[in-house]
């Protein structure tokens, strides 16, 4: 069930650490795919990333559910909001193994103290955590092995 949720107009401060490592992640892999010449046999990893924040989440999973009430996108420097944004681009044909824009997913449930969070780069490369925090001014999501539920 979806909690009440106050539409975002500015990017959470919490969310920002967890995108500042998923650029990096992309980055890095496009620098050693370069120098390494495996750019054919890997592809170019996303040079954009759309950041959603959903009202609800399967808490189990560790999956964010509809509705979205945010939404951002990023090309390295600062997150700037969009309006609603349609996931299309998963139609094409990937590069390799991402997609052209990587997603990161995102719900903050304040009075139960939880937040699910996820990204994806690829069909079958992305990352899923679930955590609990006692103070959200201190919270920060992190793509940290232990507060990972699902992996592919």
């Amino acid at each position: 069930m979806a909690f009440d949720v106050v539409p975002e107009m500015n990017l959470p401060d919490c969310v920002v650490p967890l995108i500042d490592a998923v650029w990096k992640e992309c980055r890095d892999a496009e620098v050693r795919y370069e120098s390494s010449g495996e750019t054919k046999k890997f592809g170019i990893p996303p040079k954009e990333l759309w950041i959603m924040q959903a009202t609800d989440a399967d808490w189990k999973r560790a999956k964010c559910k509809e509705p979205y009430s945010g939404f951002w996108q990023f090309s390295g420097g600062e997150a700037e909001e969009a309006g609603p944004l349609e996931i299309t681009w998963r139609d094409e044909k990937p590069n390799g193994m991402y997609w052209r824009i990587g997603l990161i997913q995102f719900v903050l449930d304040v009075q139960n103290q939880r937040s699910v969070y996820h990204y994806t780069l690829g069909p079958r490369y992305g990352r899923g955590y679930k955590v609990t925090f006692d103070d959200l001014e201190q919270f920060r999501m992190l793509p940290d092995r232990d507060r990972m539920l699902w992996i592919s």
